[in-house]
């Protein structure tokens, strides 16, 4: 067997291993969906994981939220981006389609929050909800299966971590029914509309090769810096979230130096795709 022969062997194997991935996971999360909802068990299955993760680790579904959460996943991923810029448009593609996906179906499942419907000393509550209803979404658990769900497929080749990036996922999803704010068919609803999206933003990264100019690139770190700034203000006023405050910081201090020197991540990553394609 040539060279040749095997370097098309082992793409194969890879394109394989890439589709089982992407066809797997969201099939058992439309079945477990399925039967949850139709077999109206929504209650039983978020009774009894409340109880197991708050009897477990009770303090550590917190900080598992709290990395959840949009801003410090967004900010994240457009710092990656600004370094690595040729991952900027599957990685938006992702978000703004996962959003999009979520905002449609939101009025074909309206069904009020566990806050509203159970009894509270039944169930745990970690933290108290800012809306009373729940429709088949949370942006949290959409934010971070998508990002999460897309780095699987752009950054990670090991499938010992891509297993833990998905047990991950599954942890974080946990956490939005650990907290008593979601249903488990609102945490399988993100996931499905997320892997959805991981789906399309992995097509748009092996089919369109474009790097962003350098004025784009300096766009997106300003955005950055100004949620940095949103971030260390929201955080001052609710001082519990130190880790938020810390963030934003490092987000403006990151964004201001990639600023600094966008020309040359630009000519780099423009070479290196060039050498070495995707």
């Amino acid at each position: 067997m040539g060279n040749k022969d095997i370097i098309t062997l082992t793409v194969h194997k890879k394109n394989n291993s890439e589709s089982n991935l992407l066809f797997f996971p969201p099939f058992i999360a439309i079945i477990a969906f399925i039967i949850i909802y139709f077999f109206d068990l929504n209650e039983p299955v978020f009774i009894f994981l409340n109880h197991l993760a708050n009897n477990l680790f009770s303090i550590f579904w917190l900080h598992i939220d709290i990395l959840g959460d949009w801003l410090i996943l967004v900010t994240l991923f457009l710092l990656i981006s600004m370094l690595f810029p040729r991952i900027l448009l599957p990685i938006l593609a992702v978000y703004l389609l996962s959003l999009i996906l979520g905002f449609i179906f939101q009025p074909l499942y309206d069904m009020a929050s566990p806050v509203e419907i159970l009894d509270r000393s039944t169930f745990f509550i970690l933290l108290e909800p800012e809306y009373m209803k729940t429709n088949f979404s949370s942006v949290k658990a959409l934010s971070s299966f998508s990002f999460i769900g897309i780095s699987i497929f752009l950054f990670v080749e090991s499938i010992f971590i891509r297993a833990l990036l998905l047990v991950f996922i599954l942890i974080i999803g946990l956490s939005r029914i650990a907290i008593g704010l979601y249903w488990p068919t609102d945490v399988l609803g993100s996931f499905i509309l997320a892997w959805i999206s991981i789906s399309v933003g992995r097509q748009i990264y092996r089919e369109i090769d474009w790097v962003p100019s350098i004025i784009i690139l300096k766009l997106f770190c300003f955005f950055n810096i100004i949620l940095g700034i949103y971030m260390i203000f929201s955080a001052y006023s609710t001082s519990e979230y130190i880790f938020e405050f810390i963030w934003g910081i490092v987000v403006i201090i990151f964004s201001a130096l990639l600023i600094r020197f966008s020309t040359k991540i630009i000519a780099h990553q423009k070479v290196y795709y060039k050498t070495y394609g995707n």
